[in-house]
């Protein structure tokens, strides 16, 4: 028995334990949740959607503290009064106490804090980068609206003086800041791991083809987004079938010119945003050149739920877990 397979009880969990939920298996509705479940776990290739941190238990009762759509928050593991879900169960390897990691997320829950749909957008741009084959129309479409989402998002939601999370991100930055013991080791990550199309990690690739990025600039470029009809939907359907239409070199060029475009835009806005919490000057970001190279450097704001399960070197898997989210 493998220790996925391995059921534990709440009573098993430690402080600091970290905890990566189950995906939806089917399509019971058509809800915008559901379709963002099933989009994660398809452009990670795995079962997970969503990360947490087991804080321990108060008064028998069970808590962990994730990021939400409401922030940081609290929550209440139990039996009764919802559905049971499942969750995989990683411990830290290290033999420090997780008490600092368990701090900085505390810290984090009474500060102005907010779910961050702009990076989220990103983070599956990037995936989507990575499933893509040089002759897919399909995916150069769904890539275009995944660009548009970013800017859109970004316009209407970012608010001065708030920190922004995505869940994975949030487990990633509180270990990372309790101090470098205890940093995750993200190995064969989604973000690093080869693309289909290049034999170099997604972020290697912008980095060697910064060239290509568009001049510096200090926002993304905004623009009035329409919603497709149901004839743009009919000819995408009938242009995935016609071989007549599919990308040649110049159109696929241009498509990964427009990746590394986007991308030095994003990270632009993403560290101009976030200089103070990570400790930058102007200076550290001026080029495309050096916001690629700081995107490596801040793995944790690029992990993935899938990442937290099954490619953190200095997390054990402990078995796992079943309770109503609360």
């Amino acid at each position: 028995m493998t220790a996925d397979n391995k059921i534990i009880t709440l009573n098993d969990l430690v402080d600091g334990d970290v905890l990566v939920m189950q995906g939806p298996k089917g399509w019971k509705d058509m809800s915008l949740h559901l379709a963002l479940d099933k989009a994660i776990m398809w452009l990670t290739d795995s079962d997970v959607t969503h990360g947490a941190l087991y804080l321990g238990k108060v008064d028998d009762v069970h808590y962990l503290i994730d990021d939400g759509l409401k922030g940081i928050e609290r929550h209440t593991m139990t039996h009764q009064g919802g559905e049971p879900v499942l969750w995989y169960v990683r411990r830290p390897t290290t033999d420090q106490p997780l008490s600092p990691v368990l701090d900085i997320a505390k810290k984090y829950e009474g500060e102005s804090t907010a779910y961050d749909w702009e990076l989220l957008a990103m983070v599956g741009f990037l995936l989507l980068f990575k499933k893509m084959t040089d002759n897919d129309l399909y995916h150069r479409t769904l890539l275009y609206f995944l660009k548009k989402a970013v800017v859109y998002i970004d316009k209407h939601t970012h608010k001065a003086g708030t920190r922004y999370f995505i869940c994975s991100q949030f487990v990633a930055t509180c270990f990372e800041e309790a101090g470098e013991q205890y940093a995750l080791e993200v190995e064969g990550g989604n973000l690093q791991a080869k693309s289909l199309a290049q034999e170099t990690t997604l972020i290697d690739y912008c980095l060697t083809n910064s060239k290509l990025a568009s001049k510096p600039v200090t926002t993304l470029q905004t623009e009035d987004i329409s919603e497709p009809t149901s004839e743009d939907i009919k000819l995408l359907i009938e242009s995935y079938d016609d071989e007549s239409k599919l990308l040649n070199m110049d159109e696929h060029n241009h498509l990964f010119g427009e990746l590394v475009s986007v991308s030095d835009s994003f990270l632009d806005l993403f560290f101009t945003m976030n200089a103070k919490a990570l400790g930058l000057k102007p200076e550290d970001w001026d080029s495309a050149e050096k916001r690629f190279a700081l995107a490596k450097k801040y793995q944790a704001d690029f992990i993935t739920p899938a990442d937290l399960k099954s490619h953190c070197k200095n997390l054990e898997d402990i078995g796992t877990v079943t309770f109503v989210y609360g």
